[in-house]
């Protein structure tokens, strides 16, 4: 009785291990067909990346390339229409143009004058982006007229190239947002490149400007120095009674310094927080403001020392020099 409940006991596992033999083959077989259509898909579209940033602009501006990259065939085919083509020609300007103003030289008539050209120049005239035409005479000695506000070559007003200055330089903010804000304030339509342009001829022209300055500072008695970080290095700031200088994205080193304040030059006493790069000045003066936080800060520090309390009530005046003096 036993020997065949042995028996029958042995051909159940022997079933039970050829279905599950069966069943491993079968999932063998399967795994490799999931592996080749896995191998195939990716033959087909290998460029498809999971990196790539995610969003509604981000897909616009991919359906957009798509679709460039489909109409290129068709621009070769035509021939392209356009009704401007690069840059307004000075005539164009000139139809368009919402004012005209004659500009003779200082002390003469027109008709002492012989007309020369015409000159289109952007202008903020009540608030709003105006295109005057300037006709330009020149006086019998080849005298030249002066336009108040427009530097020689340039198609903008100085008033426009110092705001384009001022809110990338100081304000900080992007060519594309100087663009937007001289569009929504002005109504002026100010490209990228347009505003490139005006900052590089306002350093070129400002250059002689900038030196006479700093050697204004040079020369000075008592000059006041103060740098902080900013988005591009530090910004370093300049100050005496003859002059004010700020130069943004420079390095707080001595070489910068030397620049501004070189030390065959400087005699003065430099005026600063004692960093250490004003450490080789002859003549130096610990700024009062920082002055008076270092005093405030060792007074709550170190509150049991009499020391740091009469230099911290010297400072604010409620402890006169001589009482300080009695007290050490």
């Amino acid at each position: 009785m036993e020997g065949s409940v042995d028996q029958s006991g042995h051909a159940e596992l022997v079933r039970i291990v050829l279905e599950l033999q069966s069943e491993v083959s079968v999932l063998r077989e399967e795994n490799q067909r999931l592996r080749d259509r896995v191998r195939d898909l990716e033959r087909k579209n290998p460029t498809v990346r999971l990196d790539e940033p995610y969003s509604v602009e981000a897909e616009e501006k991919r359906r957009e390339a798509r679709t460039a990259a489909g109409n290129k065939g068709n621009k070769r085919k035509r021939r392209q229409t356009s009704e401007r083509r690069g840059r307004r020609t000075t005539q164009e300007k000139i139809d368009q143009a919402d004012s005209h103003q004659i500009a003779v030289p200082e002390g003469l008539a027109v008709s002492q004058c012989a007309f020369v050209r015409e000159r289109p120049v952007w202008r903020i005239i009540d608030g709003r982006a105006t295109l005057v035409v300037y006709e330009i005479w020149h006086g019998p000695n080849g005298e030249k007229p002066v336009i108040p506000g427009v530097r020689p070559r340039s198609e903008f007003g100085t008033e426009i190239q110092v705001t384009v200055a001022f809110l990338v330089s100081i304000v900080g903010l992007s060519m594309d947002k100087v663009c937007l804000q001289v569009k929504f304030f002005w109504n002026l339509d100010l490209a990228k490149s347009q505003a490139d342009a005006i900052l590089t001829q306002l350093s070129s022209r400002w250059e002689q400007e900038f030196e006479t300055l700093c050697d204004l500072v040079a020369c000075s008695a008592v000059v006041h120095a103060d740098e902080t970080s900013w988005s591009i290095n530090s910004v370093w700031a300049f100050l005496s009674e003859q002059a004010r200088v700020l130069v943004f994205g420079c390095r707080k080193d001595a070489d910068t310094l030397a620049e501004i304040l070189p030390k065959d030059n400087f005699a003065g006493v430099l005026v600063s927080d004692d960093a250490a790069v004003y450490q080789g000045s002859s003549h130096a003066q610990k700024c009062w403001a920082h002055l008076l936080r270092k005093a405030i800060r060792l007074t709550l520090l170190y509150p049991d020392n009499d020391e740091y309390q009469s230099l911290s009530g010297w400072l604010d005046g409620s402890v006169s020099r001589s009482q300080t003096h009695r007290r050490g």
